[in-house]
């Protein structure tokens, strides 16, 4: 028999200083979903659960190509995501049949700013359809399901409920510095036009101010921003085998004017295209496997794509999903000197940008470090308000981008080990290994362009970062030789016992992560590590002709 539980709600409040400019929008919000909600609960009293997401997304995009603007635009979108729950915590319209995926409890839309009789109708029109929906699909699931479907674990989790409302912003992006960041951008991206073999030599520019407002029927009421500025440099050349190879450099922080210096970022831009002229000569890699040291950005990375979407908990109850660690908690899963956490509410780390940072998540959960692996054994994972076994709470990750449902994702990852060796010590470690297993060199990989993994039950689980910048170390003291070409290929648990050592310098990651609830900002703060063995790949080649004629700047120089 499925029983009501007694519910009980704590209310957390952290009242911020006044709102600031029009907050008109909050003020509707809270008068429709109090309407709403109140009309269909005297209607259905299974309707026990209901919040509203509003994202204001204010988007500023601006790219430079060989020293000339290539594209400009601003706009701003306003997203409302509507979830409701039916039946109640321990079973409701989302319960997970064994073998099927989840239904959809949410419903995403664009609002109307125009006016707030729009906005109310476009919130009553999609919220109407929502509760139908929901509605029917708590029905057909009680319908079929069967006795083994009943698990242990409610449908959602009882929480604190909390209220924190943080003022607007000023304009985050005045027209006057767009301007200059115009003609930046088109400075930067000129060098790249000097070489007939770069194909493309890309700046850009991307300001993202979001607004969120949260409201949800246990009373939490939370009003937070969140802005990022990114700036990237990227170049790919043509060799002269016909192959294309790309690499780039990419810089984050809070907003545009916390970016690196004018003087800075023409460094950067000449580097990477010095970087793509040594890579143009450099010679393909071949197929390895061997010992690898991964530079501190890189084995950031490696963790967040091998490790860390294995951690995010709302995947334990889906029995379509690998679950790499599902039986491992309370198990070694890394050496004993490793330590891993989350924090998202660290927002600097030597006075650099922590990209995963925020204070409370998309389900109105107030942000917490969230200590995952003690001395190489795990002790928990990341979760939303989707309970799995053994963890009936919340731990402050559930996010979401704007429009798309929450669910458990990674926010700053903090990787330490307590018996961190100095570079010298890894390099000698690497050539001692090499030696071992009969190797004339080891790689040493610089920096990666990214990576994804595989969390399916139904394909292989496997993993492929990208490296950017690799070098073999020879064991005969020859000098250090930059290669093309690698791709770094595994599965996870065999990586993972491989994993034998980690350096003393720590190096910052940012980015943005992809999965099921949209691109969410993140942030990996990492050492060197030493892996005994990994496998690595030739990546796609292409094999077009190479560079005929030149382009019109370096003809006209000639």
């Amino acid at each position: 028999m499925i029983k009501k539980p007694f519910m009980l709600f704590l209310l957390c409040i952290t009242m911020l200083p006044a709102f600031a400019g029009n907050e008109e929008l909050y003020n509707i919000l809270e008068q429709e979903f109090n309407r709403e909600f109140n009309e269909f609960r005297d209607a259905d009293s299974n309707l026990y659960y209901m919040d509203y997401r509003v994202d204001v997304v204010k988007a500023f995009s601006f790219n430079a190509a060989f020293g000339y603007l290539t594209g400009d635009d601003t706009n701003e979108i306003s997203y409302c995501t509507v979830s409701m729950r039916y039946g109640n915590h321990e079973f409701d319209n989302t319960h997970l049949l064994k073998g099927e995926r989840r239904s959809s409890n949410t419903t995403a839309f664009l609002i109307p700013m125009n006016s707030s009789e729009a906005i109310r109708q476009t919130i009553w029109f999609n919220t109407c359809k929502l509760f139908d929906r929901v509605k029917t699909d708590y029905i057909q699931l009680k319908n079929t399901m069967k006795a083994e479907d009943i698990s242990m674990q409610n449908d959602f989790s009882v929480e604190p409920s909390c209220v924190y409302i943080e003022p607007e912003k000023d304009i985050p992006f005045p027209e006057d510095q767009q301007d200059i960041w115009k003609s930046r951008i088109v400075r930067y991206s000129e060098s790249f036009s000097e070489s007939d073999n770069i194909v493309a030599g890309n700046i850009s520019l991307d300001f993202l101010d979001r607004r969120t407002y949260y409201i949800n029927s246990e009373g939490s009421r939370i009003v937070q921003n969140n802005s990022t500025a990114m700036l990237n440099i990227m170049g790919v050349i043509k060799s002269e085998d016909g192959d294309y190879t790309p690499y780039q450099r990419n810089f984050i922080a809070e907003s545009t004017d916390k970016l690196p210096s004018d003087e800075e970022l023409m460094v950067a831009a000449a580097e990477v295209k010095d970087m793509l002229l040594k890579l143009n000569k450099a010679p393909l890699a071949d197929p390895y496997a061997g010992p690898v040291i991964m530079s501190p950005m890189a084995s950031g990375v490696f963790f967040h794509e091998i490790f860390g979407h294995r951690l995010e908990g709302h995947r334990l109850k889906d029995e379509n999903n690998g679950n790499t660690f599902k039986d491992k908690l309370n198990k070694l899963v890394l050496p004993k000197s490793f330590n891993v956490y989350f924090d998202p509410t660290e927002t600097y780390l030597n006075n650099m940008y922590l990209n995963g940072h925020y204070v409370y998540d998309d389900e109105g959960i107030k942000a917490r470090r969230v200590d995952v692996v003690e001395n190489g054994i795990l002790k928990t994972f990341l979760m939303n308000r989707t309970p799995a076994p053994g963890l009936p709470h919340s731990n402050g990750h559930g996010r979401a981008s704007a429009g798309q449902a929450p669910v458990a994702r990674q926010s700053n990852m903090f990787i330490e080990s307590s018996k961190p060796l100095n570079e010298k010590k890894l390099k000698n470690k690497l050539i001692k290994e090499c030696k071992k297993q009969h190797k004339t060199y080891g790689y040493y990989i610089k920096t990666v362009s990214g990576g994804f993994t595989n969390n399916s039950r139904y394909t292989p689980n496997v993993f492929n970062i990208t490296p950017t910048e690799v070098y073999r170390i020879y064991v005969d003291g020859r000098p250090d030789e930059l290669v093309r070409g690698v791709n770094f290929i595994g599965t996870p648990l065999a990586m993972f016992s491989e994993i034998t050592a980690a350096g003393e310098r720590q190096d910052i990651f940012n980015g943005f992560c992809g999965a099921e609830s949209g691109s969410v900002p993140v942030t990996t703060i990492a050492p060197a590590l030493f892996i005994k063995k990994v496998e690595t790949q030739r990546s796609a080649q292409t094999f077009s002709k190479p560079v005929i004629l030149p382009s019109p700047k370096t003809a006209k120089q000639n």
